[in-house]
């Protein structure tokens, strides 16, 4: 008997609002191509649902997304350009749907925030972190890439200086530290994640969406064209980081001595 297809982004309706939920659980929700298309085809779709005013991005189980699935990234090297600029795309892509849609994205974020998923936080309008949270960006230490517009949003939110310590040494940082460099919007008790998070989402779709809308694409502004520049020389750099063999060896090495 054949088993169900996989869902891995789950999709929740209270009233207006929408909680897409990652969910890879037993891989801390790690990212590969499935659910990078099932994420980009859920927010597509909310975005476009006249019905829903605010999306709520979470994770289920222990983590809210633990970046790159490795073992996929291991594989990913050796295939052709054109299936890795697909994968890269769809990583981009999801960006675009959370920062240039019309519609609010609160970001509930528990366990780790790592990688691509650290850049999904920032790309957010709202980021609401458990106080237990904590997040890094592993990829250079790899001989990877950023991506999510990290290049550009991460300096602006905490200073050039401490975007590049945080990405050039790979340090894991609190969600206390995240909230004081202007990272995380807020701090709540990892208990208090969920109720406050959504009883936040219910507060914003009950504003009047049109004013909402413009509000968002106004305060991205003139920081568009900076955002599209940065997302290009990123999906660049990810692709050419990946067609390095010492890459993929790095990665190799690092799954070895965790098996």
């Amino acid at each position: 008997m054949t088993a169900p297809p996989r869902d891995f982004v789950t999709r929740q309706r209270e009233d207006a609002v929408l909680i897409l939920s990652l969910n890879r659980p037993e891989r801390l929700n790690a990212i590969d191509l499935g659910l990078l298309q099932a994420l980009n085809e859920a927010l597509a779709a909310g975005m476009a649902d006249p019905e829903v005013r605010v999306l709520v991005l979470c994770g289920e189980g222990r983590a809210f997304c633990a970046g790159d699935d490795l073992v996929a990234q291991v594989e990913a090297g050796a295939l052709d350009d054109q299936r890795m600029r697909q994968f890269v795309n769809a990583l981009q892509q999801v960006t675009r749907h959370l920062m240039l849609g019309d519609k609010p994205v609160v970001a509930l974020v528990q366990g780790w925030a790592i990688g691509g998923g650290f850049s999904w936080t920032l790309n957010a309008d709202f980021s609401i972190w458990a106080d237990t949270a904590r997040a890094y960006l592993p990829e250079l230490g790899f001989g990877m890439f950023v991506s999510g517009g990290l290049t550009h949003l991460l300096p602006h939110l905490a200073g050039r200086a401490k975007a590049a310590e945080l990405a050039m040494t790979g340090r894991r940082v609190d969600a206390t530290e995240l909230n004081e460099l202007g990272i995380a919007w807020r701090v709540v008790p990892a208990a208090e994640l969920r109720e406050q998070g959504l009883r936040f989402a219910h507060e914003l779709a009950a504003l009047p969406a049109a004013g909402l809308a413009h509000f968002k694409r106004a305060l991205l502004g003139s920081e568009l064209a900076g955002l599209e520049a940065a997302l290009q020389a990123e999906t660049d750099a990810c692709l050419a980081c990946a067609r390095d063999p010492q890459t993929v060896q790095r990665i190799e090495q690092f799954l070895a001595q965790r098996s």
